[in-house]
């Protein structure tokens, strides 16, 4: 075998020193700095990500506080939409309330004046069956016919 044989070394070592030179020279001319460019512009783009992603956390956090803010003010506007539409309701009902109260009351009198008509009409009515009732008695047990004041001074007494 060649590579092994001792009087080729010198040679061996000759082209190897020349062939290591030249793949040296070669990558580190031609290839070397295509990767040296590769990794910087791989790093330029990850700084580049970094920033934009920095200033879309920041735009991010402003739009998040904007929106905090904006359904607190919302809250707060609806707790006193709420409030004034309460206040609103309850003066209606007060109002509504105090005129039916008037109208119940005005019932009350209407029913009340009608109930004493109602009861002076039953008492007349009841004294002019009395009267009647007495008339018809006193004719029956005394055969004696009666006028309606003579009977009415008698059960006055």
């Amino acid at each position: 075998m060649p590579q092994l044989d001792i009087s080729m070394f010198p040679s061996q070592l000759f082209w190897l020193a020349v062939t290591f030179a030249f793949l040296y020279l070669v990558l580190s001319n031609v290839a070397l700095p295509n990767i040296r460019e590769v990794l910087q512009q791989r790093q330029d783009r990850i700084t580049s990500d970094l920033d934009k992603a920095e200033a879309s956390q920041k735009e991010a956090d402003t739009v998040k506080n904007s929106y905090t803010d904006a359904l607190t003010n919302a809250r707060a506007q609806s707790v006193a939409m709420l409030s004034a539409a309460s206040t609103a309701i309850l003066k209606e009902i007060a109002v509504k309330n105090s005129a039916l109260e008037v109208k119940i009351t005005k019932k009350l009198e209407e029913a009340e004046a009608e109930i004493t008509a109602l009861r002076e009409k039953a008492v007349t009515e009841m004294k002019t069956v009395t009267l009647t009732t007495a008339q018809a008695l006193v004719e029956q047990l005394i055969d004696k016919k009666l006028d309606a004041a003579e009977v009415e001074a008698a059960i006055s007494k």
